[in-house]
Parts: structure tokens; C-alpha cells; sequence
């Protein structure tokens, strides 16, 4: 497959991703309704249970996830971008770069959110209500971080969408 069609078939896939948020509901552990407990795993090592993961066919479509495939495409379109339109190398490496710190910093607030969701759970299950309330500013905080990234992400997409779309019209390729 030439570069060009393959920076057409990547542009279909990026306009199907989306960015949204979600506040990693993910990370929240289930709560019991009857005992008004967080639920226990059998996993030592997990020590509540959580809500879970979207579907993966979900995930694949999330740019913003944690756990997430998606940030690939955009990847993947950089990549045919810098070897189709030599010119904007700089730019396509600045991006990159912006993909990098945006990712970093979805992982890092997933796993503390994860580890404040926890300690949450431990708090209230052993009746210290107050101090557990006192940590939903902190999870606040990291959904907001969370939030920033989901619009930079997005925007993200649609700056390399748009420089796809350049290329392709420059380049006089109408597939």
C-alpha cells in the first residue's frame, strides 16, 4: 500500500476515535449497597473490588484511556506524516512529543487515582468516614487533570486530522 493510501485509510480510523471523559471511572471500587461497604476480592493484592474496564472494543476507540490502544493511530499517522511531507518534520516531532507528555500524564493520574480510590475504600470500610472524605478533593483533582488531557488529546486528533487532510489535497490524492 502507497503512503498516501495509507494516510487515507489512518484519517478514516482517527475520525472514528473519540476523546471522553470519563473521569477514569474505572479506578472506583464497587461499594455494596446493602452493608454500605466497599466489596472485598479474593486478590490479596487488589483488596477491593472495582467497577471495571469499558469493553475493549470501547477502549479501542478512546484516545484518553489508560488502557487504551488507540493512541497508536496517532502514532502511526506521525510516522506517514514525517516520511510524506518532509517540510513539517519539526512540527510532527513537537506533536509527538506532546502525545508523549499526555500520555505520561494519563498514566501517572490513573494509577493515583487508583491508589486514592483505594485508600478511599480502606478508610470508610473502617469507619473513618471523615478522613476518607477528605480525600475526594484530591480524586477531584486528579479527574480535572484527567479532563485537561482528554481536551488536549482531542485536540490533538484533530490538529493531525487537519495536516492529513492538507497532505493529501497538496498532494493532489483523491482516493
Amino acid at each position: 500500500m502507497e503512503l498516501m493510501e495509507q494516510l487515507t485509510l489512518i484519517r478514516e480510523q482517527l475520525r472514528e476515535l473519540k476523546a471522553v471523559k470519563c473521569a477514569m471511572y474505572h479506578e472506583k471500587m464497587k461499594l455494596d449497597v446493602a452493608s454500605n461497604l466497599f466489596v472485598s476480592n479474593a486478590n490479596p493484592d487488589a483488596l477491593f473490588e472495582r467497577t471495571g474496564f469499558c469493553s475493549l472494543a470501547i477502549r479501542k476507540q478512546r484516545l484518553a484511556c489508560a488502557h487504551t490502544s488507540a493512541r497508536y493511530l496517532l502514532r502511526a499517522a506521525l510516522s506517514l506524516l514525517n516520511v510524506q511531507d518532509t517540510q513539517n518534520t519539526s512540527l510532527y516531532h513537537t506533536w509527538e512529543q506532546e502525545l508523549n507528555r499526555l500520555e505520561d500524564t494519563i498514566h501517572s493520574t490513573d494509577h493515583q487515582k487508583g491508589d486514592l480510590e483505594k485508600e478511599y475504600a480502606i478508610l470508610w470500610n473502617n469507619g473513618q468516614v471523615e478522613e476518607a472524605q477528605n480525600l475526594t478533593l484530591q480524586i477531584a483533582a486528579l479527574e480535572k487533570i484527567h479532563s485537561n488531557c482528554v481536551e488536549q488529546i482531542d485536540q490533538l486528533r484533530y490538529n493531525i486530522l487537519h495536516q492529513i487532510e492538507d497532505v493529501i489535497l497538496n498532494q493532489g490524492f483523491t482516493k
